[in-house]
């Protein structure tokens, strides 16, 4: 676009839009990456329900996350990059729904393979006559299902960048975490330390165990609180574990 005769390109403005450009930039991929950590930790929770770990699927989440990343789609980020990194969750997101939708709904018609595996597996403690044959073929028809279930979460779906790590780690009530709500907040904290590019080596879940147990019930006293959240958020490019006092 040409300039008026006369008129001259203001230097300084053109630092002040780049700086807005680039800032802007940064903040949509600081928001994609928390939402890739929640996405990541939401799967982890819903296979932790499927194995009977968890009593109720993490609907709550599910649905939170699904609208954050409704709105971010109608607030399309400037870059290129960033757009392409969303519409990769986008559809990485999408795929795992269909996985959990119809996973629940083989739950609800009673022929999700690992619930079948269970019956036959009662069935033969309470029969030992029960042909080893059998057994066998179930354990094939699982491996099959299993290998389908994962194939959404292929890692061709997630960017070797920065990432992070879940906002929903769950609610812990008074400062006792389970074993598995933890491991889901290390699991979450590894992918996002992973996609940030730092170095998980000295990062270990009985460390991570130890320190969130010893300082909880503490945070729950300072601030009166009878529960707690558990989040793993990114800030200045590193990737953490925040506590929220309920």
């Amino acid at each position: 676009m040409s300039l008026p005769p006369g008129k001259k390109i203001d230097p300084r403005a053109q630092r002040a839009t780049a700086q807005a450009n680039a800032a802007n930039a940064e903040e949509s991929l600081r928001t994609v990456v928390e939402l890739e950590a929640d996405v990541e930790s939401l799967r982890t929770r819903y296979e932790q329900y499927f194995l009977g770990l968890a009593r109720v699927p993490p609907a709550e989440d599910h649905q939170r996350i699904r609208g954050n990343l409704i709105r971010l789609r109608g607030n399309a980020p400037r870059s290129a990059p960033v757009r392409f990194r969303l519409q990769t969750l986008h559809n990485r997101f999408l795929a795992f729904e269909r996985m959990w939708s119809r996973v629940m709904r083989e739950r609800e018609d009673g022929t999700y393979h690992r619930d079948l595996e269970k019956a036959r597996y009662r069935r033969k403690e309470a029969d030992p006559s029960v042909s080893a044959a059998g057994a066998s073929s179930a354990s094939h028809k699982e491996a099959g299902a299993d290998t389908r279930a994962a194939s959404p979460a292929t890692p061709s779906a997630s960017p070797a960048g920065a990432a992070l790590a879940p906002r929903g780690g769950g609610t812990a009530p008074r400062g006792e975490v389970s074993d598995d709500r933890l491991r889901a907040v290390y699991d979450a904290l590894v992918g996002a330390k992973k996609r940030c590019g730092e170095d998980t080596k000295g990062l270990t879940f009985e460390g991570l165990a130890t320190k969130l147990r010893s300082q909880l019930p503490e945070l729950l006293a300072r601030h009166n609180a009878s529960s707690v959240e558990l989040k793993v958020v990114i800030k200045g490019g590193k990737a953490m574990v925040k506590a929220i006092p309920k």
